[in-house]
């Protein structure tokens, strides 16, 4: 797979239809006080560096922008090796009249190692400061080994070790710590230099969260495996809950939405923390899709305005079809000038798979905050920067994958919206990005958004698999977009460089995509892959890891060791028994060393499965309408299906012009809240789109995302429920209603039943 690992800095954007869109709002005086006292700019002269293990975010205060400014920066001679002493010029820095300041981000340096920064203009030089970049390895003063027969949670840690001197945590004998419900695991506030170490943590069932930072200085969350954690919920489909999940045991006198359920969170006060080579999975609970209302749900990690040099790396964040993310990591404080990561963060090397939200929020100030080497995988959007309030933001040389949530809907991969929140100035740097279209089962969208006159958006050197271009550059007059590439081919089951690891093994195939399980047999039994471990004298234990519920695959060896200089082959076989009750079966594994580095590979098997047109519904209401039958109106044409229950289906792929309607009746045995689905498919995969509405209320769009296979999709009227992309619900007495359609000659679809019910989660498709 084609990459770009190194080079200059560039930017993109993508607006979505599920963002508000609206003019640009003209701050209040007091309002433009308290942004620039979020945004904490650098007096007049004023040069601050804040390094990382291989960034460095800079602001230097300027009265005003100076012609031929630049920023160079070398390895301090006294310790640099051949060649690696001459001045290179960053240049990924812009100048913001509005904090009279330069900022932006240095990149791709060295680890634990002394450079010197020089500002000039003309032969002038303005400012010199020299910094040294952060040591992955830390001197450890003291070990705390914690006994799992012993151990009480939540523990809480306040201890201060030193830069000098920094306090372990680890488990006894590498034993799992399992962890009371209702309970943190650790609770660590105003704590600082403190290492949380190779540690297996289950349990904080009924607890939010299994770490839970406050204040903390310098703490690393290292090499952790952490599952089970979190409240178990059932979907609530009132107006207000939206389908999203409420506590099943509440504490209180009301049952809460689930929401912020993140094994870790890192909160306002943090500063210099790192949480790197952790495997996170299996949350208890899951999120709902973005088809009932924005999701909600746990995450792996929450990052809740943390005041600066935040580091997420290395990292695996697994969720599933049965526990989907939210956000694999999500930001407190979107539309914050100090919100989200906040400023000076780095995420890179990390692995983000299967959420119904994003991959990663990085909304928030985003100032110097730099997203790069990542992959992301399954998820409504990649990467969501629309609340970047600040800036400059970097989202480079990642790549995507192909977009999709639990229900196969899909946006452009990078978002951001038109909400008037913006700053007055903001910038979002997007560059070497690969972007796949759909994989496992997702809609997609191809086309990248750039509409928001307050951010000014650098687009350089992307490469899409589709025919996916940016629209509304000329909205965005500062903007510029420069090596665009088209059509680019991707062996989806070959290779895939990314996430980046700093590791001498590689596996040659990164995805496995396209096994088939129809009429009981499975197009491959088994898949092979092999791991090549290259440098000189290299040896790390390895076993696979995978989450709870990938149980229809398995993969052997299950552990062993990797050595310098040989080959390990590994065999993927996928069990027929288990491939039973889903169309798409979506997952992943890890070849995982014991040190927390690990090659991912996905993994996407298609069956032949068809939802039950009656399902088991219990207390449920399900009134089923025959498609056949309508009450009014004719169905314009029937036509041979063989997957539909009576082998026919109602088309609409032609006669059913704007001219005609078709009515259906049913009666619901009470009052309540009322989802309409229809049962149905569209071999083009597109949304099919018409005119719809309840009884005699007003006529509404209607749109219905059906998929290549029968099964019942919900049926969404926007004016009913105030979103585009929502499904709509109707609050309805007892009685006799009706349901009717009218045609706009658009898109083909086929349906052989329409069902109205109070509980659409029994009937989505899967």
């Amino acid at each position: 797979m084609n990459m770009t690992y190194k080079g200059a800095v560039a930017v993109c954007i993508a607006a979505l239809a599920i963002s508000a869109v609206a003019e640009y709002r003209e701050r209040k005086p007091e309002e433009k006080a308290k942004r620039i006292a979020l945004i904490a700019p650098v007096a007049d002269g004023e040069l601050r560096i804040r390094p990382t293990f291989n960034s460095a975010g800079v602001c230097w205060g300027a009265a005003k922008a100076i012609d031929g400014f630049k920023v160079e920066y070398r390895k301090d001679p006294r310790y640099a090796k051949a060649g690696e002493g001459a001045w290179k010029e960053a240049t990924a820095f812009e100048y913001f009249p509005e904090t009279k300041d330069y900022r932006g981000s240095i990149f791709y340096l060295d680890e634990d190692s002394l450079y010197e920064l020089k500002l000039s203009a003309g032969g002038r030089t303005f400012a010199t400061l020299s910094f040294r970049t952060w040591a992955s390895n830390v001197p450890v003063a003291r070990t705390v080994t914690l006994d799992p027969a012993t151990f009480k949670a939540p523990m809480k840690v306040t201890e201060k070790g030193t830069k000098d001197g920094w306090i372990r945590y680890t488990v006894k004998g590498g034993a799992t710590l399992n962890v009371p419900n209702a309970s943190p695991a650790f609770v660590v506030e105003n704590a600082a230099y403190i290492l949380f170490d190779d540690m297996t943590i289950r349990g904080c069932a009924e607890s939010r969260n299994v770490f839970a930072l406050n204040g903390a200085k310098y703490v690393r969350i290292r090499n952790c495996d952490i599952a089970g954690w979190g409240r178990k919920g059932i979907p609530d489909y009132s107006e207000r809950a939206g389908g999203k999940l409420r506590e099943a045991n509440p504490r209180g006198k009301k049952a809460g939405i689930i929401n912020w359920d993140a094994a870790i969170v890192i909160s306002r006060g943090c500063e210099g923390c790192v949480v790197e080579r952790c495997w996170i999975h299996d949350p208890i609970s899951t999120a709902n899709s973005w088809f009932y209302s924005h999701p909600a749900g746990p995450q792996a990690v929450g990052a809740s305005q943390p005041d600066h040099s935040t580091v997420i790396r290395y990292n695996d964040f697994i969720g599933s079809d049965q526990h989907r993310w939210n956000d694999a990591v999500e930001s407190g404080g979107n539309f914050i000038e100090n919100g989200g990561l906040n400023r000076d963060a780095d995420v890179y090397g990390n692995f983000m798979i299967f959420c119904n939200d994003d991959c990663i929020e990085l909304d928030g100030g985003q100032l110097n905050v730099r997203c790069f080497q990542n992959r992301f995988e399954q998820a409504v959007s990649g990467v969501s920067i629309q609340g970047c309030m600040v800036g400059p933001s970097y989202t480079f040389d990642n790549v995507f994958t192909g977009g999709g949530d639990s229900m196969g809907f899909a946006y452009p991969l990078i978002k951001t919206s038109g909400i008037s929140l913006y700053g007055d100035e903001a910038c979002a740097y997007i560059t070497g990005n690969e972007f796949w279209n759909s994989v496992g089962g997702a809609d997609k969208s191809e086309t990248i958004n750039v509409s928001e006159p307050a951010i000014w958006y650098r687009l350089f050197n992307n490469r899409f698999e589709g025919n996916i271009h940016f629209n509304g550059l000329a909205n965005s007059p500062k903007s510029v977009e420069k090596g665009t590439v088209n059509g680019v081919t991707v062996n989806r089951d070959g290779p895939i460089a990314l996430p980046y690891r700093p590791v001498p093994f590689t596996i040659d195939r990164g995805m496995i995509d396209g096994i088939t399980f129809k009429k009981g047999v499975l197009s491959q039994k088994t898949v092979k892959l092999t791991v090549t471990t290259g440098g000189k004298g290299w040896s790390s234990p390895f076993k696979v890891a995978k989450n709870d519920v990938f149980d229809w695959f398995d993969v052997q060896p299950a552990q062993g060791v990797l050595k310098s200089g040989t080959k390990t082959e590994f065999t993927v076989t996928f069990n027929p028994a288990r491939l039973n009750d889903r169309h798409f079966y979506r997952g992943a594994f890890l070849v995982r060393t014991k040190e927390g580095f690990s090659r991912p590979v996905s993994v996407y098997v298609y069956t032949d499965f068809q939802c039950p047109f009656k399902p088991e519904t219990g207390d449920a209401v399900a009134v089923y309408v025959d498609a056949f039958k309508p009450q009014s109106g004719t169905i314009p044409a029937v036509a041979d299906a063989p997957d539909a229950q009576n082998g026919k289906v109602v088309s609409l792929a032609s006669g059913f012009g704007k001219k005609n309607e078709v009515t259906y009746a049913f009666d619901l045995p009470k009052d309540g809240r009322y989802f309409i689905l229809a049962r149905g498919r569209n071999d083009t995969g597109s949304t099919w789109t018409a005119q719809g509405r309840v009884d005699d209320g007003e006529w509404s769009k209607l749109t219905c995302t059906a998929r290549k296979y029968m099964s019942w999709v919900p049926v969404s009227l926007p004016s009913y429920c105030g979103h585009d992309v929502r499904v709509s619900g109707f609050d309805l007495k007892a009685g006799r209603h009706t349901f009717t359609m009218r045609g706009t000659g658009l898109r083909p679809y086929m349906y052989e039943g329409i069902v109205v019910t109070d509980n659409p989660g029994l009937f989505d498709p899967r």
